[in-house]
């Protein structure tokens, strides 16, 4: 009996017990050690859109929006019919997300990441940080109008209906 065939009990995790499978305890089959000797490429060197979309956090349809406004390469289709995505559009998708999530648009995040540069990006964060102060200093000020206008009509609701009307 070659060493290949031989079987040694291996525990199960599962509640029926140990189980008993094949497994191998010799030296491999000559084909299998051939396919170990030649390049391999990183198992998940490239995804498919879904694991992309996981692995960036984000949805299948944002991938896809993001290829339609040019924002992402779409990849060629190959002969298996997949697209396969690097690596590196899951790391565009997360810098372009992560930018909206601090208030760039994805005008703006497109543009901080096709010329990523730290004078560029300061630039970027220092007018949008002005923007924000204006949007702040808006908001405030329409703060105090709603509050004067409660103010004004105490707490009848229909009077500060009226005062948002006029």
């Amino acid at each position: 009996m070659s060493s290949w065939k031989r079987t040694r009990a291996v525990n199960n995790a599962s509640a029926r017990g140990p189980a008993r499978q094949a497994v191998r305890v010799g030296p491999a089959p000559a084909a299998a050690s051939v396919a170990a000797s030649a390049p391999v490429a990183p198992i998940q060197a490239r995804l498919t859109i879904a694991r992309a979309a996981r692995a960036a956090g984000v949805g299948v349809e944002t991938i896809r929006f993001y290829e339609r406004k040019g924002l992402i390469q779409q990849p060629a289709r190959p002969a298996a019919g997949y697209r396969l995505y690097p690596e590196s559009t899951v790391q565009r998708v997360r810098f372009l997300r992560h930018c909206q999530q601090l208030g760039f648009t994805l005008k703006e995040a497109a543009a901080l990441a096709d010329n990523f540069q730290c004078a560029n990006a300061a630039r970027q964060i220092a007018t949008k940080i002005a923007e924000l102060d204006r949007k702040i200093a808006a908001l405030q000020a329409l703060r105090r109008q709603l509050r004067n206008a409660l103010r004004r009509q105490g707490v009848d609701a229909c009077g500060v209906c009226e005062t948002l009307r006029a």
